[in-house]
């Protein structure tokens, strides 16, 4: 019995003591869509958990947009980066603005997004990365 009782504790130990694998992470958790009517504004969404990430991509007018300073797509010229520390990397990347919206990481908890006002359906999406995972963010804004 003593046998018995001690394989099934070594058992439980070794399950209990399992290392994470490397390259697992875990992904912020913000809402994924934020909607605005047409007037416009700004919201402040907050994730459930406290993780570093960065701005990956956006995507706008139906085309994604990587924030990457050697990306050759037009529309990164027209978006408005602002950087930690006068970087030029993606992870010190805080602000992103173009002529009708902006998205602002607060800190690793909070973004703030503010759209100004229109009468025409809006949309765009971003990513907000952490190693090998990521949360899609959808802002909508509606016409009417």
């Amino acid at each position: 019995m003593k046998k018995v009782t001690l394989f099934l504790l070594m058992i439980c130990l070794s399950y209990s003591c399992k290392e994470a694998v490397d390259g697992e992470s875990e992904p912020p958790k913000f809402q994924n869509l934020i909607i605005f009517d047409k007037e416009g504004g700004t919201q402040t969404i907050t994730a459930k958990n406290n993780v570093d990430w960065c701005f990956n991509y956006f995507y706008i007018d139906n085309q994604y947009v990587w924030l990457y300073p050697d990306n050759q797509n037009v529309l990164l010229e027209e978006l408005n980066l602002t950087y930690l520390d006068d970087s030029d990397k993606i992870w010190d990347v805080y602000k992103v603005q173009n002529d009708w919206f902006s998205v602002e990481r607060i800190d690793y908890r909070t973004i703030r997004i503010t759209v100004s006002k229109t009468d025409k359906f809006r949309e765009f999406s971003f990513d907000c990365y952490r190693g090998n995972s990521s949360t899609k963010i959808n802002v909508v804004q509606q016409s009417e």
